[in-house]
């Protein structure tokens, strides 16, 4: 099969239609403005060769048929019609691609991200074959689309692996689903779409936007379904980190898809990171520390802005004399209780109260309440007369103490089972034992988990 590289042929689509009659997706007029332009640059490889390598991938053989102008591509069960219009167009918008950070390909005005949907063994009704998730911001113009990917986007990979030979037809013919190939009838993408697998998050703006925005963007919408679906799907970091992992995940908040809004504000990509590791873990030990791992984000940076408060009121009091010994001492003593506990880094913090100020900051008990409730009905009884027996975790007095009680003794339980899950010393400090304690500590994570979720909220950035 030749697969070298062809002179750009400058034939026009002569419609912006697909195989169906649907038109283009939203946010890509500019793209398609440029290639009637003829800005597309050279062409990566012809239709022929195109067909010639997808076909071959499945298991088939394709030919032109000149009088309907179609590709016909015929396998084992499966014979599937490519309109050579829709090829054609579909190879302009490879030429201008442009590959994104991670798993991703970028064009002017839209971004689609290969994800790794970890919620279940078997993928959310919402986004198996033939359907998707969609959500529109009209005030701010982006729309964000998380199910199979796009015929653009299927084009531009399969151009790469023609060109590129990164993988043979034996690696290729491991990711297949065999058995669906003979019930799709369709174009040549819709072949490659069963016979993949793959799940995307398509971000588009109706205005020219940066990929990095728009991966900011796609991270939010990618929190959102989380939060409110228990859809969780992480971005892969390489083409090749395939295929994806399946896990299961709790149950979820909301359950009508119409009631899960487009995002409105803007996450830091570590923490929405470490959350989506936690929503969709099965072993409760790994979600725990995901969820803590969002707090202690925090840590450094709210702990010294507290010593710096502390010591600056010692000094800018009217009764401080530096030229005291009995002032300096002192001072002296209350940086030395302030850093008592050191980390492994070595820098000076002291953990459990680092955690107790992170809360403060960003946590509202009363919002947390009710965000343990919608997870689990009976957890907030459960953490007021329970103590956590693996790690001596105290009892939260949720509703019957004053809020600075109530932060104190939660991050005292939470701090104590972590400490309880990292330090596995043989001796007679409270350790966790996998397994033995797996079901006790899954009964944290709707606390953990609402307190990971007010943090990311509460320190995101509207979206502008």
């Amino acid at each position: 099969m030749a697969l070298a590289r062809h002179a750009r042929r400058r034939r026009r689509a002569s419609t912006a239609k697909n195989r169906k009659g649907e038109t283009t997706s939203e946010g890509l007029s500019e793209d398609y403005r440029r290639i009637k332009a003829g800005q597309a640059g050279a062409q990566m490889i012809d239709a022929k060769a195109f067909m010639e390598f997808a076909s071959t991938l499945m298991g088939g053989s394709t030919e032109f048929v000149e009088s309907k102008k179609e590709w016909h591509t015929r396998g084992q069960d499966y014979e599937l019609r490519t309109s050579d219009d829709h090829l054609q167009l579909m190879l302009e918008f490879a030429d201008v691609a442009t590959a994104g950070p991670g798993a991703s390909v970028s064009w002017h005005q839209s971004l689609e991200i290969l994800v790794r949907e970890e919620s279940a063994g078997i993928r959310p009704p919402a986004i198996r074959r033939g359907k998707s998730i969609e959500l529109h911001d009209s005030a701010s113009g982006y729309s964000y689309r998380l199910g199979e990917p796009t015929d653009k986007f299927l084009s531009w990979r399969i151009c790469e692996l023609a060109q590129d030979g990164a993988l043979n037809q034996e690696e290729l013919m491991t990711l297949g689903v065999r058995t669906y190939m003979g019930e799709i009838k369709g174009s040549i993408f819709d072949g490659l779409r069963v016979y993949f697998r793959y799940i995307s998050l398509q971000v588009a703006s109706k205005n020219p936007a940066s990929v990095k925005k728009m991966s900011e963007l796609g991270d939010a919408a990618l929190f959102q379904l989380a939060y409110n679906m228990n859809i969780a799907c992480a971005p892969m970091a390489e083409f090749d980190d395939f295929p994806a992992r399946r896990t299961r995940t709790t149950r979820r908040r909301r359950v009508a898809l119409e009631d899960v809004e487009p995002p409105r504000l803007a996450y830091s990509r570590d923490l929405v990171h470490h959350y989506l590791l936690a929503v969709s873990s099965r072993e409760p030990m790994v979600s725990f520390l995901s969820y803590y791992h969002i707090a202690e984000h925090f840590f450094e940076q709210i702990y010294n802005e507290e010593v710096r408060s502390q010591i600056r009121k010692k000094i800018q009091a009217p009764s401080f004399s530096a030229n005291r010994e009995l002032d300096i001492a002192q001072l002296v003593k209350l940086v030395s209780k302030l850093t008592r506990e050191q980390r492994d880094d070595a820098t000076p913090v002291n953990e459990q109260k680092a955690l107790e100020l992170v809360v403060s900051r960003y946590v509202d008990i009363a919002e947390l309440t009710e965000s343990i409730s919608s997870l689990d009905g009976s957890a907030i009884a459960y953490y007021k007369s329970n103590k956590i027996d693996f790690s001596e975790g105290d009892v939260i007095p949720f509703g019957e103490a004053e809020n600075t009680k109530i932060v104190t003794s939660l991050a005292r339980r939470v701090y104590k089972t972590r400490n309880a899950i990292v330090h596995s010393k043989n001796n007679d400090l409270p350790r966790y034992r996998p397994f033995d304690h797996a079901n006790r500590l899954r009964r944290e994570l709707p606390l953990l988990r609402s307190l990971s979720e007010a943090i990311i909220i509460s320190s995101s950035d509207p979206i502008t």
